[in-house]
């Protein structure tokens, strides 16, 4: 395992960058699990944001 700096974090400073890097032997897994998570959580925002438009 390669030692993660926090310089590297600078270099690409997203959440999949450091996901990959921290979890690379499952990197497709936690990548999916997290884009997931956003999708539904953005589904779930933009539904109730819509409710209380129409409200």
């Amino acid at each position: 395992m390669s030692v993660w700096l926090l310089s590297d974090l600078y270099h690409f400073p997203t959440i999949t960058a450091v996901a990959s890097h921290t979890f690379f032997a499952h990197a497709g897994r936690v990548l999916g699990l997290s884009f997931t998570a956003a999708g539904t959580g953005s589904l779930v925002t933009n539904g109730l944001i819509g409710g209380v438009a129409t409200a």
